[in-house]
């Protein structure tokens, strides 16, 4: 058998990261915590170790004599490969740089110390430092715990008066008792990926961050590109993508930066070192021809390869993901689902790449509290962003639920 490399996480976003690490000849082991998680069965060798316990995998890694580490999707595992990297001297990132990308608070530090540009924003613990942070700050306000994902107990405050509540909520979330909270800037949110090798950056993608608003704030339902932004907005952003990534001290591996694209200049929202969830990963295919799964791989066992090396799929001018959460279908929200029509005839629209629903009959259509509501979706491609979003919306009436 080949070279090994440690898989962090099992779930289904990590599935298609263990079967390509397979086709490509390496000894696959991951762990989770969840024994049934579906990579399980997958890999040729499962532990049942969580992703965030950084000691039980690091002694997998020793025991087992891996070759590299990595996760995707998951912002739990990533404190955890940046202390396996750097302990065991591995090709990958190292622990500042992990505790910069997944702490809010760090990483706010490393973009004031290298000036990179983001909204007026506070890390704090204490109640009263964030009251004197909105008597400062004209409102709304966004409220998060420090280091977390998905959404969790992020949500706009418009008024002083929902502060406490919101800020309690998210200290829940929190495992340093840290909540950020950001001066809300209007704008065009946009997603970034790119790739990291050696230092030298190659973005992949830029795309529109369609969110909900509130009481769903900032869950994404729709990726969409090209984005609408002029195209030296969509410099500008590039730019600061950069800027944020070289902040954080990311050499090697993937990065996701949010950036709001405001009418005083791009600032940046937030940065992942990981390739993201939400099919970003599809929507960075569709433009690059470039799979980050199998960069991320490469990267973590040291493979020496260049970015042109791995444009193997077609390039396309537009694509759009629609997400599909109980907001599409409030009637069905929190009810069991008896059946699902039309699929079909949704895949068998031109320009649909694919369909991909994760609920079956019995299953409850889950109410929408963090992007994990989020149960379905349809890829698209066409030659331009009007054409994609027709395409988009002739799929998604097609389905139906009762």
């Amino acid at each position: 058998m080949g070279r090994k490399i440690l898989i962090i996480g099992a779930g289904w976003e990590q599935v298609p990261a263990i079967e390509i690490a397979r086709e490509m000849g390496y000894e696959v082991y991951t762990s989770d915590f969840n024994p049934k998680a579906p990579g399980m069965e997958l890999a040729h060798h499962s532990f049942v170790i969580s992703t965030n316990d950084l000691e039980g995998n690091a002694a997998l890694v020793k025991e087992h004599g891996i070759d590299g580490v990595m996760t995707i999707c998951s912002e739990t595992a990533i404190p955890v490969v940046g202390g396996i990297c750097e302990r065991f001297g591995l090709p990958g990132i190292n622990s500042t740089t992990a505790l910069q990308a997944t702490n809010k608070g760090a990483m706010q530090a490393a973009m004031e110390a290298a000036n990179v540009a983001i909204p007026a924003r506070l890390c704090t613990g204490i109640l009263s430092e964030a009251e004197a942070f909105l008597s400062q700050h004209t409102g709304p306000w966004v409220i998060k715990p420090s280091d977390s994902s998905g959404q969790r107990a992020t949500v706009r405050i418009d008024s002083p008066q929902q502060l406490a509540q919101a800020f309690s909520d998210a200290l829940g979330f929190s495992t340093d008792n840290q909540v950020l909270i950001d001066q809300f800037v209007e704008g065009t949110e946009i997603n970034v990926t790119a790739i990291i090798k050696e230092g030298e950056i190659t973005t992949l993608s830029l795309a529109n961050r369609i969110t909900l608003p509130p009481p769903n704030f900032g869950i994404a339902i729709t990726h969409l590109a090209p984005p609408t932004i002029t195209d030296d907005e969509y410099q500008a952003v590039d730019q600061l993508s950069h800027q944020a990534i070289r902040a954080i001290g990311l050499n090697h591996g993937i990065a996701y930066p949010q950036i709001m694209v405001t009418s005083e200049g791009p600032k940046l929202i937030e940065i992942a070192a990981r390739m993201p969830g939400g099919f970003n990963r599809e929507m960075a295919i569709n433009l690059s021809g470039v799979d980050m799964i199998k960069a991320q791989i490469m990267l973590s066992m040291g493979e020496d390869f260049t970015v042109s090396d791995l444009r193997e799929s077609p390039q396309y001018s537009a694509s759009c993901v629609k997400l599909f959460t109980s907001v599409d279908f409030p009637e069905m929200a929190g009810k069991v689902l008896h059946q699902v029509a039309g699929l079909e005839k949704a895949k068998a629209v031109s320009g649909v790449q694919k369909v991909q629903f994760n609920l079956k009959p019995g299953d409850k259509v889950p109410e929408l509290e963090n992007s994990g509501g989020r149960f379905a979706a349809i890829i698209a491609v066409a030659d331009n962003r009007e054409q994609v979003e027709a395409i988009i919306a002739e799929a998604k009436n097609h389905i139906q639920l009762s």
